[in-house]
């Protein structure tokens, strides 16, 4: 699959005045994630654990995308483990490959047309949000540009500053946006 992401930093304030533009835009839900990263040579891997009230249930997704600030194409591919798999799955990858970094985050998620709106509250990091527009594994990009574009316009995005890297570069010691 491929989508187009935006992440931006957000204050405390501002944060509060996009979630409610975003709430505007269409139903939301409130879930709670911890990615655990691991080493990997190439791209990213991460295991995320999704919590939803007593819902629980894990992704393991792998993804490539350039650390380069503004709207950029990330190339993802997921699969889906139930909660009593998390445990086995985690204790194999330490074991085999290594853990680089843990992310634990709350995430309120916001979905208008094909763009996916993250309502992040990063543990250790601050406020952030981030907008994934779907395309697919098609090659063109179906006006995805324009759309994640009129999301961050409505919700004033454009005003924060943009981060380039993931999470998991930020919390690492030394990490940057």
């Amino acid at each position: 699959m491929r989508n187009l992401e935006l992440k931006v930093a957000v204050e405390a304030g501002a944060f509060e005045e996009i979630v409610r533009r975003a709430r505007k835009l269409g139903a939301s839900v409130t879930v709670s994630q911890v990615d655990t990263y691991f080493a990997v040579p190439s791209g990213r891997l991460k295991l995320r654990e999704i919590s939803e009230g007593s819902n629980r249930r894990a992704e393991l997704i792998g993804y490539s995308r350039p650390n380069e600030e503004g709207a950029r194409w990330s190339e993802y591919y997921r699969a889906d483990f139930r909660p009593e798999q998390i445990a086995p799955l985690i204790a194999m990858m330490k074991q085999t490959i290594g853990v680089r970094t843990v992310v634990s985050k709350e995430r309120e998620v916001v979905v208008t047309g094909r763009t996916r709106i993250h309502l992040d509250q990063v543990e250790g990091l601050g406020r952030f949000v981030e907008l994934e527009t779907v395309v697919g594994e098609e090659p063109g990009d179906s006006g995805a540009d324009q759309e994640l574009a009129d999301v961050a316009g409505m919700l004033g995005l454009y005003d924060h500053p943009v981060v380039a890297g993931s999470y998991s570069d930020l919390i690492e010691p030394g990490g940057e946006a």
